[in-house]
């Protein structure tokens, strides 16, 4: 809302002073797509794809053999399900935003080609932002860093929300027409390795640092 007032100088012009009286509010939405289950997309079912671009398809065979048998090392952050998303998110419960203040991802980034992992918090979510600080400090970075490896990173995406994580370079497609890369068994282990790594090292610490402040 803006407020003008006007004045007229000795030469008889009219002078303009806009004051801005109150700011509109954006809300933003959000969309979440379901990941697809393991047991919906298991090798044989037949129909488990149809309709889905070739993009869908290779992310969902890349995430169906990482989530496959896998179990993180932290036994009570549960296995997610295989997705058709370039993203894979887990979630931290009581983070807010019904536990999706602060979230581990898995991500197929094909411009650049790039996979990866990382946490990061929701914009908005003071409680998740003020988490993240914690854990994303230079000092617990430090310390991060001797625990799991000199590789860990700190970026930000385009939309400039903070990552917390590991990411590599790779050769897109890892799937074409239904068959797997020469890469795809091994940016497949990286990916369990790393996401292991990261999740199952930093959520105790996330857990610890929520109850302090429940």
């Amino acid at each position: 809302m803006v407020e003008a007032a006007l004045y007229r100088d000795r030469n008889g012009r009219t002078l303009v002073q806009p004051r801005i009286l109150a700011r509109t509010e954006i809300v933003h939405r959000v969309l979440y797509q379901a990941p697809v289950a393991h047991d919906e997309a298991a090798d044989g079912e037949k129909g488990a794809t149809t309709g889905l671009s070739d993009y869908q398809r290779e992310n969902l065979q890349f995430w169906d053999a990482v989530v496959n048998g896998f179990e993180f090392s932290d036994g009570q952050v549960d296995r997610p399900n295989a997705s058709v998303n370039p993203t894979l998110s887990i979630s931290v419960p009581g983070s807010g935003f019904n536990g999706w203040g602060l979230t581990f991802n898995g991500f197929l980034e094909r411009a650049p080609q790039q996979v990866g992992c990382y946490l990061t918090c929701r914009a908005g979510i003071s409680q998740a932002e003020r988490i993240y600080g914690a854990i994303a400090n230079e000092e617990t970075l430090h310390d991060l860093r001797d625990e799991l490896g000199s590789r860990l990173n700190l970026w930000t995406n385009p939309a400039g929300r903070p990552r917390i994580g590991f990411k590599r370079n790779a050769q897109f497609p890892l799937v074409s027409g239904g068959e797997e890369s020469k890469d795809f068994r091994e940016t497949v282990q990286w990916m369990r390795i790393h996401l292991d790594r990261l999740v199952s090292t930093l959520h105790p610490r996330l857990r610890g640092l929520l109850s302090k402040e429940s």
